[in-house]
């Protein structure tokens, strides 16, 4: 289980920042809804949670949620699609409609094979009912497989990736206790798998590597073997804000965080030059601090108060670097971003370059708060992340 630490706050917010020494951004391109889309892809008001992916060095996969609503809706699907000409176009391959709400589109290419992860969720757009998590796969012939279910209810599917050969998933138990008003602890597991289906532990010793109030998390394992993570905590069990965490080369799921006063959302851990990064959001309120440290309020009255203070305000999508040695983090660039924002997903074009899709309220006219921006229309964009200095081998996204 996690330590949590009390210390270790990242830098001030200071000035919306768009570029940085060593790194440049390519110009946007609106993908969804966008002349690349086939046809038969019926595009929603709502286009948010998404996952890329490049299998066998060869085609493009885009996995996205389309939906009336960012909100819990019935009419919620995925569309499954693939590119053979590095996304400019979409060929639509599957469509996954199942009469209740969908998130957490994961996808992973492993051992020559295609999976996609989700959990299912429900019908009501105020409340959080995880349904478990599912999978399908892409078989040889090109059709996708009927999703089957492949946990207990309450799991929520967070991450999937291969770092080393391995394939691992980062999901969190307790899923549905997250927004209520309950000191039951949500857990986060580290997992990985023999066939792609029947996940388990990486230590069954240690099935949850962190309990209290994260949920989603992402890691990524350094040159020397070291892991470092980001748990989103909003719960409030050991604090708010975000937990960074470290655990040796030689145990891997022995996990020790500091607590962070920001809230790294729908984070994307990755490594580039075996510096290790974070695509998350960012809370442009104040300081940016989620942890407001009001200890006049009760704890249930906390976790509503900076829950409504983070709806109220206007959101980015940052990358940032974590502190290896102190795990501090410092914000490097804002990603043109706003309102109702913040679902990384990237692959490696080459030794500097990564290809990274994400979803925003239209960049054009207000700058929307975080709630307006869930109630109106989200897009999907992508833009090319360049490095001055090449990455290491085996290093990003992938391993």
């Amino acid at each position: 289980m996690a330590r949590v630490a009390t210390k270790g706050l990242a830098a001030p917010v200071g000035e919306v920042l768009s570029q940085a020494p060593g790194i440049t951004l390519s110009d946007l391109r609106q993908v969804v809804p966008g002349p690349g889309m086939p046809p038969e892809a019926r595009i929603m008001r709502s286009n948010n949670n998404l996952d890329l992916a490049r299998h066998d060095d060869r085609r493009m996969y885009f996995a996205f949620r389309s939906a009336p609503t960012h909100f819990a809706h019935p009419a919620c699907r995925f569309y499954l699609m693939a590119s053979d000409d590095g996304g400019e176009n979409w060929q639509l391959e599957a469509k996954i409609k199942r009469g209740r709400d969908m998130r957490e589109p994961r996808l992973l290419s492993w051992n020559g094979r295609l999976f996609l992860y989700f959990f299912e969720a429900g019908m009501t757009p105020w409340k959080f009912e995880p349904n478990g998590i599912f999978a399908c796969e892409r078989r040889p012939d090109g059709i996708w497989t009927e999703p089957v279910k492949i946990s207990p209810p309450g799991y929520v599917v967070w991450r999937t990736k291969v770092v080393n050969g391995v394939p691992y998933m980062t999901a969190y138990s307790g899923g549905a206790n997250q927004y209520q008003n309950t000191d039951e602890e949500l857990g986060v597991e580290l997992l990985t798998t023999a066939d792609g289906y029947r996940w388990t532990p990486v230590n069954s010793a240690r099935p949850a590597v962190y309990r209290g109030g994260g949920s989603e998390c992402d890691f990524e394992i350094a040159d020397d073997g070291t892991l470092y993570a980001v748990i989103r905590n909003e719960g409030g069990a050991d604090g708010y804000g975000s937990l960074i965490c470290r655990a040796p080369a030689d145990d891997i799921t022995d996990w020790r965080c500091r607590l962070n006063p920001r809230k790294y959302d729908s984070p994307l851990v990755f490594k580039h030059a075996d510096e290790i990064y974070i695509l998350g959001r960012r809370h442009l309120r104040g300081n940016g601090y989620y942890d407001q440290r009001w200890p006049f309020l009760s704890t249930a009255r906390k976790r509503f108060a900076y829950q409504l203070l983070y709806w109220l305000s206007r959101k980015r999508m940052s990358l940032w670097r974590i502190n290896k040695h102190t795990l501090r983090v410092k914000r490097i660039l804002d990603l043109p971003s706003r309102g109702d924002t913040c679902f990384p997903a990237m692959v490696p074009l080459n030794e500097r370059q990564y290809l990274v899709y994400n979803y925003s309220s239209p960049l054009e006219g207000p700058d929307k708060f975080w709630f307006w921006g869930q109630v109106t229309q989200t897009r999907i964009y992508s833009q090319v992340l360049t490095f001055d200095q090449p990455r290491q081998k085996g290093s990003g996204p992938g391993g």
